[in-house]
């Protein structure tokens, strides 16, 4: 009886304290999500931890499928004389993912995945880092890889059997219309707060959202004071480089230390560069204007003493 006691006293503080972390769990998702949040908010590290959350908990319904498919085989094998595979195993599932990942067996997603000529795994779940640079809401003109990528997103769910695809980017309105059309909900982060040793917690929320921009995600308080809080161990940003598309600007030249530029108390802080890539802006400049007064009375000497001289005073 005393033993008895003990293992309902057990359960009921399982129970509680499970009741208690599930508050600080991920929302279940369906066959697609998406997070979005400002630069750096730490939606790459939220939308990675949902997505190996979610893969470990199907990777592992996987594995103990397996275990009992393989006793019932040996169990039949044993009473009967025909020596054979009477059951069949689903194929495991796998992870995919757009970007490098440290420690993780994953398969990189490739163009023929999102054309739909090369199919996942069932079950799988799919990583996709920074969706707009892979399509954005400027419509491709490609009509095919349009078709391609909108029943791509449209029958995810249908063509992995249950497959999870979760994808982040900065803001919705520059997903791809062929994400959008299938997306009625995502998941807005916030910030992140690492204050607690090995465990991070985001802050984040469910908005909804309509292409039509019929629905609107009206606050009646401070955003920050209604904010769900996901639990997630800080070891996912050593699964990731949090930096990795620094790679398409590491080799370009950099600024030195004869470009820093000190100015004293009496120098002019105008701005006599205008910095534009519109014609018009750059013309208004007075360094603009004063090469092509001097270009009109085609004195092409003055014009190089003037310029040194422009940049000795102003340097």
């Amino acid at each position: 009886m005393k033993y008895l006691i003990y293992f309902i006293l057990i359960a009921i503080c399982v129970y509680f304290v499970n009741k208690f972390l599930s508050r600080f769990k991920f929302a279940k998702i369906g066959a697609l999500a998406v997070f979005v949040g400002g630069v750096k908010s730490g939606k790459s590290a939220t939308s990675l931890a949902c997505s190996l959350s979610n893969y470990k908990r199907v990777h592992r319904y996987w594995v103990i499928k397996s275990y009992i498919v393989k006793l019932l085989n040996y169990v039949c094998n044993v009473f009967c004389k025909e020596q054979k595979e009477r059951f069949k195993n689903d194929e495991e599932p796998l992870f995919y993912s757009t970007i490098p990942l440290r420690g993780i067996p994953y398969v990189p997603v490739t163009r023929e995945h999102l054309l739909r000529k090369r199919r996942f795994r069932y079950k799988s779940v799919v990583f996709i880092d920074e969706a707009s640079l892979v399509a954005d809401s400027q419509l491709i003109q490609d009509k095919k890889v349009n078709s391609e990528l909108l029943l791509f997103f449209k029958l995810f769910g249908h063509e992995t059997h249950g497959g999870k695809c979760i994808v982040n980017t900065h803001c919705i309105t520059d997903l791809h219309f062929a994400l959008k059309r299938c997306t009625s909900q995502y998941f807005y982060i916030h910030h992140l707060s690492r204050y607690i040793p090995f465990v991070t917690i985001s802050y984040m929320r469910e908005e909804r959202y309509s292409e039509d921009g019929a629905n609107i995600n009206a606050f009646e308080k401070d955003v920050e004071e209604d904010l769900k809080r996901c639990l997630m161990w800080t070891s996912v940003f050593k699964k990731y480089d949090s930096f990795c598309f620094s790679y398409l600007t590491d080799n370009l030249p950099v600024d030195s230390d004869s470009d820093i530029r000190l100015l004293g108390r009496k120098d002019s802080l105008k701005a006599t560069e205008i910095v534009s890539f519109r014609k018009e802006f750059y013309e208004l400049s007075p360094r603009a204007n004063y090469e092509d007064s001097l270009r009109n009375y085609d004195v092409i000497d003055l014009l190089n003493k003037e310029i040194i001289d422009y940049e000795k005073k102003n340097s």
